[in-house]
């Protein structure tokens, strides 16, 4: 598609979707105010893939167009996992953090089955003639905002159990309760998980539903890897990765640890490379990384293991203590970083 202008675009889709690979799209003379590709609101689903000179794009709905030049980027949603402890970590007391299961008659458990290394198996017990469901708390619901990258939801888990038609996805979408397909009580592990359009004005409430009326005895559910992304891209199985936004952390977080040994001009310089300090030799500390070079971040807490008693460290301008510090055998200092050389006390163990 190379006219040198078009009036409307070179490609506009009003409504509906299209899918095109290994386009070519130039427009040398378009008009910067008339897109060269366009999407109305409510489109979706399209994909577009190509060679690209650059110019106006404009997707007002929810599509990938993933032209890039030197004068334009193309974007799509991401397929990241929103849930929060998707790896299911810390059930105990008949309780999930972050998540909820109605009906007290439902028991808790944590498998000893594993799906994926790293990822819990969750262990339900339903006994016959329940309804209940597992879901996000409230205030742990991946956020919808009112834009056209919300418009659908994809979620669903890795689920198994040898009875069917028990347990399903359902979701709000803008015309009411949208259902998924049933796990079909092959006792084998199967994704059972839907995309649904959602009310972006409204809580969409994703959850696994779960109905035993038609059952004698009780169900044994076993359920992992819950995932859930916004868009038109399949989610990942992946827990959500932490990033400088923000992030929860549900397993083991493990930092490094250096050694360090004091000596007689106070300063100590601590590699950046590490969170924990153990702490050798009795000479007095008056300063810790305070070189502009060798500066921690704001923020940057660490912590000090004294492997000797009567090591001081002085309060002062460079390190400020609620007083001066001197340590005995395996005591402890947490101070954090104000990033200008100076650091400042949280906590001390003696």
């Amino acid at each position: 598609m190379e006219p040198y202008s078009s009036l409307k675009g070179h490609i506009l889709v009003n409504k509906g979707e299209i899918i095109g690979n290994n386009i070519r799209i130039e427009g040398a003379q378009q008009p910067t105010n008339i897109p060269l590709v366009e999407f109305k609101a409510n489109t979706k689903n399209s994909y577009l893939y190509g060679t690209y000179s650059g110019g106006l794009t404009v997707d007002n709905g929810d599509n990938s167009i993933l032209f890039k030049s030197g004068k334009s980027l193309g974007y799509k949603n991401p397929s990241s996992n929103l849930f929060t402890n998707a790896s299911l970590k810390g059930i105990s007391n008949n309780s999930i953090p972050y998540w909820e299961v109605e009906n007290s008659q439902v028991t808790i458990q944590n498998s000893t089955d594993k799906y994926k290394a790293n990822y819990n198996v969750l262990k339900l017990t339903i006994p016959p003639g329940v309804i209940t469901y597992l879901r996000p708390q409230s205030n742990y619901l991946p956020t919808v905002l009112a834009n056209s990258k919300y418009k659908a939801v994809n979620f669903g888990a890795f689920i198994k159990t040898n009875k069917s038609d028990i347990i399903t996805t359902i979701c709000k979408a803008p015309s009411g309760i949208t259902t998924g397909l049933y796990h079909s009580g092959s006792n084998d592990w199967e994704m059972i998980g839907m995309t649904s359009e959602i009310n972006t004005t409204a809580s969409y409430n994703p959850k696994f539903y779960i109905n035993t009326s038609s059952t004698l005895d009780s169900t044994v559910i076993y359920i992992t890897t819950p995932t859930l992304n916004f868009g038109i891209e399949n989610p990942n199985i992946e827990a959500t990765p932490l990033s400088s936004s923000g992030g929860i952390i549900n397993g083991t977080l493990s930092t490094s640890m250096y050694s360090i040994s004091t000596n007689g001009t106070g300063f100590l310089t601590f590699p950046k490379e590490a969170n924990t300090f153990e702490i050798n030799g009795t000479n007095t500390i008056t300063r810790i990384n305070h070189l502009a070079n060798d500066r921690f971040p704001k923020g940057t807490i660490i912590t000090l293991l004294f492997n000797n008693a009567s090591t001081s460290i002085v309060n002062g301008a460079y390190i400020n203590l609620i007083t001066n510090y001197t340590s005995v055998l395996n005591s402890s200092l947490t101070i954090v970083s104000i990033g200008d050389g100076t650091w400042r006390e949280i906590s001390r163990n003696l």
